[in-house]
């Protein structure tokens, strides 16, 4: 696990990583598995980066969650390095 502050870790993707607040990582991970999406949630809480597939699908609900509050700095990060991954994915 890296940790890179006091009270959080990094979240890696294929173009960076994130530090995080635990407590922000968590909720993501709750949220993303109360979306039904649980192999995301444990690809979250076991510190491994998310599969390409997956990506989308934590994008969408980051893209929510910043829809109901602000999500901070490190998640909209967050969000903005997987949405990069994923349209860069996409067919042309």
């Amino acid at each position: 696990m890296l940790k890179s502050a006091v009270g959080a870790d990094d979240i890696r993707t294929s173009r960076g990583s994130v530090s995080v607040p635990f407590e922000r990582r968590q909720e993501l991970a709750d949220r993303l598995e109360a979306a039904g999406h649980k192999d995301a949630a444990e690809e979250l809480r076991a510190h491994r980066p998310f599969s390409e597939s997956r990506k989308p699908l934590v994008v969408e609900v980051l893209h929510a969650w910043a829809i109901e509050e602000d999500i901070g700095d490190e998640l909209r990060d967050l969000q903005t390095l997987l949405w990069d991954d994923v349209r860069t994915d996409l067919p042309a």
